[in-house]
Formats: structure tokens, C-alpha cells, sequence
């Protein structure tokens, strides 16, 4: 299998490596040699570090412009990208769900696991020294000896020590570097998992806060047009009254009056559940009591998208995908080094004695070294299926990199695509709207005159609220669509 070779640039990394690397240990033990020797062998082997990566070449062309936005190619989205809404309680809310929420602290929680096995994968790269004290009673019984009292000969001894002993495995084919090295770039995929946390966090905090206010904006449209509609029922009664029109005129007026009433149940319901949700995300109890603004949201401008290849480096998926593909590479190669000799260094120092008192004497000091060299000749194939499934895991992730990258390219465009829709369907609902407020003032008119019929005004009626209740909606998907780009760049990584 053709097995990819890529390097992340230094300044991408997403870590602090003083935090992750175990560095140099000092072990001071006078007067052996020995220890000096492997210390000595220690001080010229590095450690691991995260594998510096590029990101790797796609299956497919990547254009040098969108095709939603060809003119959009300056600069990058802003961190921060939801302040741009000009929205001090959004703020709010935004800051107290990245303080509070429990899917955030999972993703945390991540890198510190992340972070605690690289520090076990990095423990293999430096000696592991023991210390010990060892203390012991032994009784003897000889027989076949003659006593005078022709009791059994008995001999008790105690015997006390005190250790260091230290053993470390010659990492000369760099299996263990790898595996750290691995480790290191599973880090890094947790922390852009972290940010993309984060991001998506926000994106949902925004969309929520927009839900409640679209829900607040059509539970207004709907009692306006229930009180518009009571207005109606009025005018036909009095004129049912008055005797110039029949019950089935009063039938239909409230008819309508009774379908508005549900109407507005329905849209209560919506607001509730919409501010149910928000507080989820925040973190709260979801008691349905938060409150958003009741001006109207301004619509910020759209973001600069820049260029595709600028997407690759900034959405956090991609990057993770990136690190994970690297920590593939290198389990390959750790993989491939398990194929070759083992070479393990022991060392021991210590004294012994019969006498407690002695243990910090030097005349009685003992030590030993010794190295082992093991080299695998059969395991019925595991060493061997190690390769191969590290090989495929890295085919499986290399593909999964790709998959990744064609999704926010898609993203990208499909957000930018709908902008330009949303404005025309702007216009044309607005047009609508405006023409619909004008029938039914023509409609109530003619039919005060005793010109036109009750259906034409219920008709006109129904009309101005559906075109209203979509012209709201409409301001809200051109808010979500503006989040929906900010998700698609990778906006707000850094915020």
C-alpha cells in the first residue's frame, strides 16, 4: 500500500509542547558507575514531538474562487463572528454557554485525556527507575545433624536492602518515538475538536436566541391578526343586526376568529419550546423563563469568505481529521519498527546487610547491570497483521480527511448560494406582503359599502397574515444562514 508522507507547519500547531513533552530527568546516584553510562546514552536520544504536517493532497480539484461568490476572496471571518449581531444579551448568552455547558466540558475533558496518554506513551522514551527496600526474617531447620537435646538444628537470619533499579528500552528503530509522536497528534485533533466545540456551540446559542425571537415576532403577528379578525366578527354582527347580512357572514367571521385563537396556541407553544431549548445550551435548567430582545435583530453584513484553500486551514474538522491522519502515519511506523530487535538496558544499585543500621554503609553496596536483545521469530502473524491494520486505518483516515474537506467545501457553497436566494425571496415576499395589507383594506372596504362579500374579506385576511408570518420567518433564515457560513468557514476558532 502507497503510504502517505505530509508535515503540519510549526506555527499550526495547536499545543503547548512544554506541557505535553516529559522532558529530561535527573536521577542522582553517586558512585556507579553504571548509571553514568546509560544516563550518558539517554542525554543524546530526543524525544518525541507532534509530527509536523501539510495537509494532504485531495482526490479532487479545489477551485481557486468560490463558485457561489466569485468576488469573494478578502480577508477572513472575524473570531468573535456573533458580536456582529450588535446584541449585548446574545454576548451574554454566548460567554455563559461556553462557561457552562456540559458538552463543552466533555470536549475539555478530551484533551486532558488525550494529553494523559501521550504523557504514558512518552514515558517508554526515558529509563524507568524503581526504587525498593526489602526486608527479611528466613528460618532454617537442619536435619540429620546430632543436637544434645536431639531437637532439629535451627538457623534464623534477617537480612535487609535497599534498591534502585532502573530499566529502559533502547528505542534504536524509533517504535516508541512513534507511538509518543502519535500520541501528541491525537492532542491536537482533541483541542481542534475543542474549538470546533465551541464554534458550534456559539452557532447553536445564535440560532436559538433567533428561534425565540421569530417565535416572539409570530405570536405578535397572530394576535394582531385575531384582533383584526374580532374587528371583522363586530362589523358582521352589527350588520347581521342591523338585518343587510346573514348568519352565514356571521358563521365564516368567526370561523376564522376560532382558527386565529389555535393559531396563537400553537405559536405560544413554539416560543416555549424555543426558550426551552436556549437554556439548554446555556446550561440552565430548561424552565422556559429566558428572555430575549424585543428589538429587531440586525442582520450583520456577510463575512469575508477568502479562498477555498483557506477553509482547510482554518475549520477545526479538517484539522482534526489532519491530526488523526498523522497519528496514523506514525503507528505505522511503529507498526513497522515492532518487526525488528528489542534492545532493554537493566541496571541495579544498592546495598544489603544483616543489620539495619548498615543499609547506608557503602561497604556493603551491591550492583548489577545487564542488557537483553529480543527479536520476534514467531507470533503466528500479529506482528505483521499490526502493519496491516495500521496501513488500513491510515487509508481509512486518509479517505476520511477527503470526505471531511468535501463537506465544508459544500458547506461554503450552499451557504453562499442561499444568500443570494434569500434577497430575491426578500423582495418578492415584501412585494407580497405590501399587496396583501392593500386587498384587505379593499376588501373591508367594499364590504362596509355593501359591495363585496364576507369570503373576500376572511380570504384578504388570511392572506396578509401568511404573508407576514413568511416574511418573518425569511428574516430569520437569513440570520441562520449567516451562521451557517460562519460554521462552514471555521469562523470563531480562535474566539
Amino acid at each position: 500500500m502507497k503510504r502517505a508522507s505530509f508535515r503540519r507547519k510549526p506555527e499550526s500547531s495547536l499545543i503547548d509542547r512544554s506541557v505535553l513533552d516529559t522532558g529530561l530527568r535527573r536521577y542522582d546516584v553517586p558512585a556507579v558507575r553504571a548509571f553514568t553510562v546509560i544516563l550518558f546514552v539517554l542525554t543524546v536520544t530526543s524525544c518525541a514531538s507532534a509530527p509536523e504536517v501539510d495537509a494532504p493532497d485531495l482526490p479532487f480539484d479545489v477551485p481557486a474562487a468560490w463558485a457561489g461568490d466569485k468576488g469573494a476572496n478578502a480577508g477572513t471571518p472575524r473570531d468573535q463572528w456573533w458580536r456582529d449581531f450588535n446584541d449585548e444579551l446574545l454576548n451574554k448568552y454566548v460567554d455563559e454557554a461556553f462557561a457552562n455547558n456540559p458538552g463543552l466540558e466533555v470536549a475539555a475533558a478530551r484533551i486532558d485525556a488525550a494529553s494523559a496518554l501521550a504523557r504514558i506513551a512518552g514515558a517508554g522514551e526515558l529509563p524507568e527507575l524503581i526504587g525498593g527496600f526489602r526486608a527479611q526474617r528466613q528460618q532454617q531447620i537442619f536435619t540429620g545433624i546430632p543436637t544434645p537435646s536431639g531437637a532439629p538444628l535451627k538457623s534464623r537470619a534477617d537480612t535487609f536492602g535497599l534498591s534502585l533499579d532502573l530499566s529502559w528500552e533502547l528505542d534504536l528503530w524509533g517504535r516508541v518515538r512513534s507511538e509518543h509522536a502519535a500520541a501528541l497528534a491525537d492532542v491536537e485533533a482533541s483541542v481542534a475538536d475543542y474549538h470546533g466545540a465551541r464554534l458550534l456551540l456559539a452557532a447553536h446559542v445564535v440560532k436559538a436566541y433567533v428561534l425565540v425571537y421569530d417565535a416572539q415576532t409570530q405570536l405578535q403577528i397572530a394576535e394582531e391578526s385575531l384582533a383584526s379578525a374580532q374587528s371583522v366578527v363586530s362589523t358582521v354582527e352589527r350588520r347581521f343586526n342591523a338585518g343587510t347580512r346573514g348568519a352565514i357572514d356571521v358563521s365564516f367571521a368567526k370561523s376564522d376568529e376560532a382558527t386565529l385563537r389555535a393559531a396563537i396556541e400553537q405559536r405560544k407553544q413554539a416560543l416555549d419550546a424555543s426558550r426551552r431549548a436556549l437554556e439548554v445550551f446555556l446550561g440552565r435548567y430548561p424552565a422556559g423563563a429566558i428572555e430575549v430582545t424585543e428589538d429587531l435583530i440586525m442582520l450583520p453584513q456577510s463575512p469575508p469568505v477568502g479562498l477555498p484553500a483557506g477553509v482547510v486551514a482554518r475549520r477545526p474538522d479538517l484539522i482534526a481529521a489532519e491530526c488523526r491522519l498523522a497519528a496514523a502515519l506514525q503507528r505505522v511506523d511503529a507498526a513497522d519498527a515492532a518487526l525488528y530487535p528489542r534492545i532493554a538496558l537493566t541496571a541495579s544499585a544498592g546495598t544489603t546487610s544483616n543489620e539495619l543500621e548498615d543499609l547506608l554503609d557503602g561497604d556493603f553496596s551491591v550492583w548489577s547491570i545487564a542488557g537483553n536483545l529480543l527479536q520476534p521469530i514467531f507470533n503466528n502473524g500479529r506482528l505483521t497483521a499490526a502493519v496491516d491494520l495500521a496501513d488500513a486505518r491510515q487509508a481509512e483516515l486518509m479517505a476520511n480527511y477527503a470526505n471531511t474537506a468535501l463537506t465544508a467545501f459544500f458547506e461554503v457553497e450552499r451557504a453562499l448560494a442561499a444568500q443570494a436566494y434569500v434577497v430575491n425571496q426578500n423582495a418578492a415576499l415584501r412585494e407580497a406582503s405590501m399587496q396583501a395589507e392593500r386587498a384587505l383594506g379593499l376588501a373591508q372596504s367594499r364590504y362596509e359599502s355593501g359591495t363585496g362579500d364576507i369570503l373576500s374579506v376572511l380570504e384578504a385576511q388570511r392572506r396578509s397574515l401568511q404573508a407576514r408570518s413568511q416574511l418573518a420567518s425569511l428574516d430569520r433564515a437569513c440570520s441562520e444562514i449567516r451562521v451557517e457560513l460562519h460554521l462552514a468557514l471555521g469562523g470563531g476558532f480562535g474566539g
